[in-house]
């Protein structure tokens, strides 16, 4: 099982959200380290472990705010397979909405 995120101290401002990488590769690595992916391994950081306990101390990132990140490995997006569908689904909305862009101005 992945863990969940510890928080320690003073979490005012923290907002957690789902692992925004993708790249080829990452399952393999993921597999080696004989780590799972399951519903609750990719939702896991809705769950934090906290010091003390404060339900204002951090915020859970809403899907419509979340981005991707490409690492410099192969320089192409890569399926996210440690992220919840619903932060999944912004994501091709915003690509495809992206696409339409592109497309009219001839990019």
């Amino acid at each position: 099982m992945i863990k969940p995120p510890y928080l320690f101290g003073d979490n005012r401002g923290v907002i957690l959200a789902p692992f925004n990488v993708g790249y080829t590769g990452l399952k393999a690595h993921l597999e080696t380290c004989e780590l799972e992916i399951s519903e609750e391994n990719i939702k896991n950081f809705t769950l934090p472990v906290q010091s003390k306990i404060d339900k204002h101390a951090f915020a859970i990132m809403d899907p419509e705010e979340f981005t991707s990140a490409i690492l410099p490995i192969s320089f192409k997006e890569s399926e996210l397979i440690l992220t919840p569908v619903e932060y999944k689904q912004i994501i091709n909305l915003r690509n495809s909405i992206f696409k339409k862009v592109q497309d009219k101005i001839g990019a």
